[in-house]
């Protein structure tokens, strides 16, 4: 994983987006595209849904936008992406990773959220 703060210009360098390691300035381009995807998503009553999150929220409200965040041109070639996720049993964000289907690299994966809850690729 990149071990440092990710600044914009940097991610045409990576395969792995670390957005929980991401600086403000590319949180603020992913919070605007997710706001658009949110308003298109959800109707224009959802414009000022997300106002009174910080924009680092937004990836963890909404992450089942993931997937639009990787056919950005400027993102086709990340193939993992670390980022927040809001969960039914917890109040705080949790780590998440999503990984494009067929990924070669990674031939066998799970994840433990909730000791009741088990994911496995």
């Amino acid at each position: 994983m990149y071990p440092k703060v990710m600044p914009p210009e940097s991610v045409k360098d990576h395969d792995v987006l670390n957005i929980i390691r991401s600086n403000k300035e590319l949180i603020e381009l992913l919070a605007g595209n997710w706001r658009e995807w949110v308003i298109a998503s959800e109707g224009k009553k959802a414009e000022h849904k997300y106002d009174r999150y910080r924009a680092s929220d937004f990836v963890a409200r909404r992450p089942d936008l993931i997937a639009k965040l990787l056919e950005l041109d400027e993102l086709k070639h990340v193939q993992i992406v670390t980022h927040p996720v809001m969960t039914n049993f917890s109040h705080q964000a949790l780590t998440a990773i999503s990984l494009r289907a067929g990924y070669p690299l990674i031939v066998e994966a799970n994840a433990r959220f909730h000791p009741d809850i088990e994911v496995t690729l």
